[in-house]
């Protein structure tokens, strides 16, 4: 069984790591067309957890086009396969997210299909998320930029061996018809094989890969993906890539309410960045995946409010500067599919500035906040608290805030004798309260904190 090249990073100086992510390149590609991007999320990454990043030669590129036993047909399901095949060489450690560009995209989709399906084995795991980066989902109708590209490959079979050089190249392709942008991309592809330039793909081999990537359909994965898979689709704005009816289709699946019977899909769109969004907008890239990664070892549950929350806070980075009005940001929150509740929440925190309606609020600054409230941890405060010091909890009956277990753990530590060496806790329930217990009951939270509050100054007797 040949394996296809890869490359290992690792987070950690002890070269532990807790998680694994597979990195997966697009057409002509190789595995340093991530590596940067690569590193930047390792390294956010590593505050809360280890990670390891396994990027991946796909056959016909890179150090991959050498490798002998990578046999035709040259297909996506092969080269999903050969990823497969590289994890189960390495002890069957599967990796817990992957990401995948353009045709690696493709791929990764075929990897979360087939390890549904049971292809590679009762050892193969599912990832917890699929990130599949600027790729259409189904089967790539005859739009002109994608005939170019075809086209353009077919020619490189034609070429003359050796290639003279990158600005030959250029010039003889532009000299064909060929666009120079595509035409200079394909050049910095050749590569220094002693004193000859050769192209760093075998073109063959990609040619069948891009024939594949066109025809291979996965709109059934995102419409039942498998149960404890998160997949998320970030993509441009560009509609030279995405028709309208793919959109809209993408953003039914979003909105979908899941029943727990299967996993989930959700749509970043970056503006402004090109087809490589990893190169062109690398830090927006990181900010949308970083909201995901991170809970993975995370220390709240992804409670369905707590997700609308994220999303929408997402949102207000692309809203249009000024903001017309609170009606208008309303109407366009609960058109995106927002609730009417959440939208008219935030719509709530507009003031005028000038001739504007701006937010009360930091919109960067209040999103890094809110990230970081779903990752601390303050149980071991709560298992131990300063000796002399109340902790009360006053909480709301609403289940979809509390779990019962939490709500159980919590009523464990009130009723624990205390010792007088720490601390104690104390859980109040406000019955018929919303979230904003202060203003839905302010007479029965006084009720619970005046007499504790007055009982600190009165005087030992």
């Amino acid at each position: 069984m040949s394996e296809i090249a890869f490359e290992e990073l690792i987070s950690s100086s002890s070269n532990q790591y807790t998680f694994t992510a597979l990195l997966i390149h697009g057409l002509l590609g190789s595995r340093d067309s991530l590596m940067d991007f690569a590193r930047s999320l390792a390294s956010s990454l590593s505050t809360s957890s280890e990670w390891r990043m396994i990027l991946v030669d796909l056959r016909n590129h890179g150090s991959s086009v050498d490798r002998e036993g990578l046999s035709p047909p040259h297909d996506i399901p092969n080269a999903a396969r050969d990823l497969a095949n590289l994890f189960i060489s390495l002890n069957g450690d599967w990796p817990d997210v992957v990401i995948g560009h353009s045709l690696g995209g493709k791929v990764a989709l075929q990897y979360v299909l087939s390890c549904a399906q049971g292809d590679y084995g009762d050892s193969a795991k599912l990832p917890k998320q699929l990130w599949v980066l600027d790729a259409i989902p189904g089967k790539i109708e005859n739009k002109s930029h994608y005939e170019e590209l075809g086209k353009i490959l077919h020619s490189l079979q034609t070429l003359p061996s050796p290639i003279p050089s990158q600005e030959w190249l250029v010039d003889h392709m532009v000299g064909q018809g060929f666009s120079k942008f595509l035409s200079e991309y394909i050049s910095s592809h050749l590569k220094k094989s002693g004193e000859h330039l050769t192209f760093s793909f075998n073109v063959e081999g990609v040619i069948q890969m891009f024939k594949s990537s066109r025809v291979t359909d996965y709109w059934v994965l995102l419409e039942q993906p498998p149960k404890g898979t998160e997949i998320a689709i970030v993509r441009t704005e560009s509609r030279l890539t995405w028709d309208p009816d793919v959109v809209e289709r993408l953003e039914s699946l979003a909105k979908r309410e899941s029943d727990g019977s299967s996993g989930k899909v959700s749509v970043d769109v970056v503006p402004r960045a090109g087809h490589w969004i990893h190169k062109d907008e690398p830090q927006r890239l990181l900010e949308i995946m970083l909201w995901v990664l991170d809970v993975i070892p995370g220390k709240m549950e992804n409670k369905s409010q707590n997700e609308e929350l994220v999303k929408a806070l997402r949102t207000l980075q692309t809203l249009p500067s000024p903001i017309p009005s609170q009606e208008w940001l309303v109407d366009h929150m609960v058109n995106l599919g927002f609730s009417e509740f959440l939208s008219g929440y935030i719509s709530s925190s507009l003031k005028k500035s000038g001739e504007h309606e701006t937010f009360l609020f930091d919109i960067e600054g209040a999103i890094l906040m809110f990230k970081s409230a779903r990752d601390t941890d303050y149980w071991p405060l709560l298992e131990q608290p300063p000796k002399g010091m109340e902790i009360a909890i006053v909480r709301t009956e609403s289940q979809l805030m509390w779990d019962m277990n939490v709500v159980a753990r919590l009523e464990s530590l009130a009723k624990r004798e205390s010792d007088g060496s720490s601390g104690i806790v104390s859980v109040h329930v406000v019955p018929r309260s919303g979230h904003w217990i202060y203003k839905d009951e302010p007479h029965r939270l006084l009720e619970i904190m005046a007499p504790r509050m007055a009982s600190m100054v009165q005087p030992n007797l």
